[in-house]
């Protein structure tokens, strides 16, 4: 059987094509598509961004907090010298990212802590989700009553990461049936 100029042409096209779709969808089974995509974010997106704004200072608890300041966790008081000490430089704002949803065992801890909070009146508490068992439903712990009350609000701390690990995008907005906490 002999083909056309044309034919053969179209055969060779319609191959090809099946070719690619056949690797595209080999390509996408492993990820490797999705992979490379956000390896072209990463390398495209700092040439956009404006960059971490001068103003926002983060406090992390590392490896050389602990060593000065004792093993974690840190007693609520603990937490409270540490917020009065920051309140004392007059920052815009405070955000604690530690979810404290149940009572210390010293009550006048949680009320140390409840009192700097109050006193700095610029301090937002977390709302995470939690899945207590595999087959719960997706719940909010929100901050024990007496440093929710404190707080000049509270906000959600629900990220997604990516296949690889990585955190590239965020909700202004989440909640249970009702995105109501912000970011």
């Amino acid at each position: 059987m002999t083909f056309s100029n044309a034919q053969r042409t179209w055969i060779v096209g319609c191959t090809l094509v099946i070719i690619l779709v056949v690797i595209g969808l080999g390509l996408s089974h492993y990820k490797t598509l999705q992979r490379f995509d956000l390896l072209i974010y990463d390398l495209i997106l700092p040439l956009h961004s404006p960059g971490m704004s001068d103003q926002v200072v983060i406090i992390a608890i590392d490896d050389a907090s602990i060593h000065e300041l004792g093993r974690w966790p840190w007693s609520r008081q603990r937490h409270a010298e540490l917020l009065n000490k920051i309140s004392s430089l007059s920052p815009k704002a405070v955000a604690i990212d530690l979810i404290f949803s149940e009572s210390e065992n010293s009550l006048t801890a949680d009320q140390s802590l409840a009192e700097a909070i109050d006193k700095n009146a610029r301090t937002v508490l977390v709302v995470a989700p939690v899945k207590e068992t595999p087959n719960s439903l997706i719940s909010e712990r929100l901050p024990i009553p007496i440093l929710a009350t404190a707080a000049a609000a509270l906000g959600h701390v629900d990220v997604e990461l990516d296949i690889d690990g990585l955190n590239r995008h965020f909700y202004l907005h989440a909640g249970i049936a009702d995105p109501h906490w912000p970011s």
